[in-house]
């Protein structure tokens, strides 16, 4: 089994930059992925921009040479207007089902 150190995250700032995720509180995590293999880890970012806020999961799986990533986004809160809201929830279920079909299609030698 792969561990991984406490990694840094980035975020993104109003103005576009990139600054380090502990300059304030976030929700960003990274987990293992279930049900995936051992390589498998997911990872939930929360991006703030302009008064909208967007959670976007990601799923990455290892299987012998073959990386296998998969992302979903979806609007939690619009500054006016647009989409949403769209629960966390909802996007890691997706996530990991178009993970698992993905994965499931893999040729088995």
């Amino acid at each position: 089994m792969t561990t991984w150190p406490a990694a840094p995250l980035t975020r993104h700032t109003p103005s576009g930059g990139i600054c380090d995720a502990s300059a304030a509180p976030s929700k960003n995590r990274i987990s293992k992925a279930p049900g995936l293999g051992d390589s498998a880890f997911s990872a939930v970012q929360v991006i703030r921009r302009a008064g909208t806020v967007n959670d976007l999961v990601t799923i990455v799986i290892r299987d012998r040479n073959v990386l296998i990533t998969v992302a979903l986004q979806g609007e939690q809160r619009a500054a006016a207007g647009g989409y949403g809201p769209v629960k966390l929830s909802e996007l890691q279920a997706g996530t990991l089902a178009a993970a698992r079909q993905a994965l499931a299609a893999l040729p088995k030698n």
